[in-house]
């Protein structure tokens, strides 16, 4: 675990947070059943966050105006990053640019996403909070009745 990103608040982050419109919950309740598409551009942005966050945190960070994967790429160089996680950042990018620009994306590659994501989060809060943070196992996302998302 990187011992840096356990010291100190950045530079205006908050510890109260509430959950972002982009963070894993909303996307998985809100968007993943009824528009994978626009699931996978809010995943992308908040694997953005995560990594411009993780750059704040110990320094790194330039500007909202730097590519995603210039980024991670540098955290990646610093040894923040395990070449593992900087792959998983770039699949979720891959994915949401895909949905970007082709209009791409269905409820598979949604959902790979939203997992993808979702493991990102737990590396985050693990290297932040400690080891010891407790996590519960990934949940499929519910549609609107409470049923499992067929996914096509």
């Amino acid at each position: 675990m990187p011992s840096h990103l356990t010291s100190g608040q950045a530079p205006g982050v908050g510890a109260g947070l509430k959950p972002a419109p982009t963070s894993g919950y909303h996307v998985r309740g809100r968007y993943f059943p009824a528009d994978p598409n626009t699931s996978l551009l809010k995943l992308r942005q908040l694997t953005e966050l995560l990594a411009q966050h993780v750059a704040t945190r110990i320094g790194l960070y330039g500007s909202a105006d730097e590519p995603q994967y210039e980024l991670v790429r540098r955290l990646q160089d610093q040894g923040i990053l395990s070449r593992e996680i900087a792959q998983l950042f770039g699949e979720v990018r891959r994915a949401g640019n895909a949905a970007s620009h082709a209009l791409a994306g269905d409820h598979r590659t949604a959902l790979a996403a939203l997992k993808i994501t979702w493991q990102l989060g737990v590396w985050f809060h693990r290297n932040i909070q400690g080891p010891r943070v407790q996590v519960g196992a990934f949940h499929p996302a519910r549609g609107a009745r409470g049923r499992t998302v067929r996914v096509r």
